[in-house]
């Protein structure tokens, strides 16, 4: 639906409705509703406890993505000390894009920052590619440029010297930070029960990372 349609209120009636049906045998489970940003998390929540009450808020939980995503990461020590040491930007930033910039170096084709920061965002993060083989056989449904293969390995390149530029200056995106969260999440079956959502309802989706 369109701007002022309805979407989010819905989400909200949606989210009371989740928490009113669980049971006393899944007293600890919770509804999880996440939005893109923190002030939307903060209308939202302002908005159900006008709906339902604040008491509401014990059986949902409403965050955003990044800090839904830092919270699933230093679940662990290991997380705990990696965000400590990391600072976290925004993927558009004019840092990034300097970053960007100075790993586009070492490709032997021409290609923009822009592009770049995208194919990054969307192909590689998005399909949890860790390697070279992994880019390679990816399908990148939805990119406007078709690239050959030899074009993939050059963009691969520039991809591996934009992330080691990141991880020598201990900066990491926030995108970034929502895929190590989704691959905690697939490989941690007891983190997921121990976060506890029974539901999710999410507002906005459009704007979230795949």
């Amino acid at each position: 639906g369109g701007a002022g349609t309805g979407k989010t209120v819905t989400a909200i009636h949606r989210a009371r409705f989740l928490a009113r049906q669980l049971d006393s045998q899944e007293a600890a489970m919770k509804v999880l509703f996440t939005t893109f940003t923190k002030n939307l998390a903060r209308t939202i929540e302002s908005q159900l406890k006008q709906l339902a009450g604040p008491k509401v808020l014990d059986r949902v939980d409403v965050v955003n993505i990044d800090a839904l995503a830092r919270r699933v990461v230093t679940a662990s020590d290991a997380g705990r000390i990696a965000v400590a040491n990391t600072k976290f930007v925004s993927s558009d930033s004019s840092e990034v894009r300097e970053l960007w910039s100075s790993a586009a170096l070492v490709a032997t084709g021409t290609w923009d920052a822009t592009f770049l920061a995208d194919e990054w965002s969307q192909v590689v993060l998005g399909n949890a590619i860790v390697d070279e083989a992994g880019y390679l056989r990816v399908p990148r449904s939805g990119r406007s440029q078709r690239l050959s293969r030899p074009q993939r390995a050059d963009v691969w390149k520039v991809i591996e010297q934009f992330e080691s530029l990141m991880r020598s200056q201990g900066v990491m995106t926030f995108t970034q930070l929502a895929s190590q969260a989704a691959s905690t999440l697939l490989s941690d079956t007891t983190l997921r029960d121990q976060l506890g959502y029974r539901h999710v309802v999410v507002d906005e989706a459009q704007d979230l990372h795949p």
